[in-house]
């Protein structure tokens, strides 16, 4: 595995991660915790990494 690859696979594992605490965070809402800066940065990092992976996909084109 190149070191393209494991990057790109570090950054699907990490919006998938990020995903996944956005919606813990917003389950922990329901229960009356305060969990809203954590949903809040969970869909900002999310969100950052979307156009990172954006970003990333361009500039190597050669991986698709």
């Amino acid at each position: 595995m190149s070191l393209k690859n494991f990057h790109l696979f570090f950054i699907l594992t990490s919006l998938a991660l990020m995903g996944f605490l956005g919606y813990w965070s917003l389950g922990q809402l329901s229960r009356g915790e305060l969990a809203w800066m954590m949903a809040g940065s969970s869909a900002l990092g999310l969100s950052l990494g979307l156009f990172y992976l954006r970003w990333f996909m361009r500039r190597h084109k050669e991986l698709l």
